[in-house]
């Protein structure tokens, strides 16, 4: 994700909104959503009776609704944004656009821009409905966002849906679009899944493609070999291979861990989680709600709430200071003595032994043997901890198996030796490595 200069990036917030505040607004919200329908029983008529009502009440809010039809509509836009958001809103650098469906009527998709800065919750600027779901629809209402924030959007997230790639590449030429790399794999292997490929070459089209899409530390240099290798396996099947060239080689600049900033996210999970919270907490995993309590609801408490989350943690941003780095590293929860500690437990009880009158000669040899095990122990561990931290593979990968490494090193001494190559093996195995070693 974009780094925000906190000097700069801090916008000044007017309100410091306590928990009884809040609960005044859910309140008022509640009152609200019970008593719009005495305006109208139709529910697109009551929300443009609300959206009066709003428009008189808050003149700075973007808010914007039209339907063709009130009794079955074939076209409906609404957006609305808050101005309280607008100090937030211009210091956003990455945009993540999401959207939910089974939520309202007619199945029309709801859709957020949300974003998130460095030390903060994520947080939604700009909510928007559109029906039909078309790239000229959702182009409408985000021209309407960024023209009334006057902003220029510099990077987009989103999953790999063509409505909206046409819609912000259309309305902002030189934005910088990116994947989400989850939706990038989920689209990949549900093509995977209808070709007939033998279970080693799909294995190797997989990792490949996640390496590709996940892999932080990659360069650019490694993207066309890989590509390569996997067009080779994928020309079994002329058309799949021809789709891995249209949908993913021409577009590799959008999705490409090693095309990407580091500082720039490579999932979607900032808007998807938000979306999931107002769909499930907010309204309580309700589908096909009215229009009019949906809108009255979502301006009235939901936005107000998340308003009041990200001001706090604006505030607490600048007031607490970052930790500082502590020079002893942290207890580990599994208590184990290292080699050197043992070495010289050992020694003083075999002091002990040479010096005392009882004949423990038996203690004295399984000491010795017991040493030699930690020690070999020893050995092993940092041997497999040394060989997988050289190989050449994805940061989250590596520090699953040094994780893994640890965590076998806390067995005894024998059960390491004796397991270490099958142990080994495994995670070679598990982690498909004699694929990334041949990049």
């Amino acid at each position: 994700m974009g780094k925000v200069e906190r000097s700069a990036a801090v916008p000044k917030i007017g309100i410091l909104t306590s928990s009884d505040q809040m609960k005044t607004i859910q309140e008022k919200g509640n009152k609200k959503i019970k008593g719009i329908q005495k305006y109208d029983d139709n529910q697109f008529k009551s929300t443009q009776l609300f959206k009066g009502i709003k428009e008189q009440e808050s003149p700075k809010d973007l808010i914007y609704f039209d339907v063709d039809n009130y009794n079955k509509p074939k076209k409906l836009i609404f957006y609305y944004a808050s101005f309280k958001f607008l100090d937030i809103i211009k210091i956003v650098k990455e945009h993540f656009i999401d959207a939910t469906h089974s939520l309202l009527e007619f199945k029309m998709l709801f859709y957020m821009i949300s974003a998130k800065f460095p030390n903060t919750h994520a947080f939604p600027i700009f909510q928007f409905v559109v029906y039909p779901n078309t790239s000229e629809n959702i182009a409408f209402c985000l021209k309407a966002f960024f023209n009334w924030a006057k902003v220029k959007p510099k990077y987009f997230m989103s999953d790999c849906a063509q409505e909206i790639e046409n819609a912000i590449i259309n309305s902002f030429p030189e934005v910088i679009l990116h994947w989400c790399a989850v939706h990038v794999m989920r689209a990949f292997r549900k093509n995977l899944k209808d070709y007939a490929f033998e279970s080693s070459d799909k294995l190797i089209l997989d990792t490949k493609m996640n390496y590709l899409a996940y892999g932080r530390n990659g360069k650019k240099e490694w993207i066309e070999p890989t590509f390569k290798k996997i067009l080779e396996i994928a020309e079994k099947f002329p058309e799949f291979s021809k789709y891995i060239q249209n949908q993913w080689i021409s577009n590799q600049e959008r999705w490409t861990a090693a095309e990407r900033d580091e500082n720039l996210a490579l999932t979607n999970n900032i808007s998807e989680s938000i979306n999931k919270k107002i769909k499930y907490y907010y309204f309580g995993g309700t589908i096909f709600m009215r229009f009019d309590r949906f809108v009255m609801k979502l301006i009235d408490f939901i936005v107000p709430s998340f308003y009041y989350r990200i001001s706090q943690d604006i505030r607490l941003r600048d007031k607490i200071p970052n930790p500082l780095p502590s020079e002893k590293k942290p207890k580990k929860s599994t208590i184990r003595l290292d080699t050197e500690k043992f070495i010289m437990l050992t020694d003083k009880i075999k002091s002990l032994i040479v010096n005392s009158s009882a004949n423990l000669n038996t203690l004295q040899l399984g000491l010795d043997d017991l040493l030699d095990k930690v020690v070999k122990a020893a050995k092993v561990q940092k041997r497999m901890t040394q060989y997988f931290s050289k190989l050449s593979i994805p940061m989250e990968i590596k520090l699953s198996i040094l994780t893994q490494i640890t965590e076998f090193g806390c067995n005894t001494p024998q059960f390491v030796v004796e397991n270490a190559k099958s142990f080994q093996d495994k995670i070679i195995t598990d982690f498909h490595l004699q694929i990334y070693t041949t990049l």
